[in-house]
């Protein structure tokens, strides 16, 4: 029973995330110029394609909340839908906005650590919430990795030094 509940609970969670409720003072918008170059940014850290053009894109005024633990949030992506929503004052923020194109590039919620802390460090934002959900940085191999020194020759030159008294 228990685990019916929790699989329920996540399938409503899931379905959320492809067909979250646009805020009610949600206005479409084009893409400024800059998303051109910024999704070629995020395509070329991804390694995935898509196109910026099959996206729908919101901006609102009002506090956008994570459905899942009800902390603020600056935009979201939905996948039934392939809108994103940002908030109005990060529009411009090449890092928001890039993180949420990553999502749609991905095709799926969440944020896998090799992509939004890996492969698109420095590309996108990822912060709080999002390197929770990416979860622990893996566990570094049992066994040293051995590095192979360059062979180099070394002279020591045992003369005495030259005091000056």
């Amino acid at each position: 029973m228990a685990a019916a509940i929790v699989t329920v609970s996540l399938a409503v969670a899931a379905c959320e995330g492809l067909v979250a409720p646009l805020p009610s003072d949600a206005e479409e918008f084009s893409p400024p110029a800059a998303y051109s170059n910024w999704w070629n940014m995020t395509e070329a850290c991804s390694g995935k394609r898509g196109s910026l053009g099959a996206i729908t894109w919101f901006k609102t005024d009002q506090i956008l909340r994570d459905p899942g633990t009800g902390q603020p949030i600056v935009g979201f992506w939905t996948s039934g839908s392939n809108r994103i929503v940002l908030m109005t004052g990060v529009v411009l923020d090449g890092g928001s906005v890039r993180h949420e194109m990553l999502h749609a590039l991905l095709r799926k919620p969440g944020h896998a650590r090799n992509q939004f802390l890996g492969k698109c460090a420095g590309t996108v934002n990822c912060q709080g919430s999002c390197i929770r959900d990416a979860g622990p940085y893996p566990q570094p191999p049992e066994t040293p990795i051995h590095v192979p020194s360059p062979r180099k020759k070394v002279e020591v030159d045992n003369s005495p030094a030259l005091v000056d008294n």
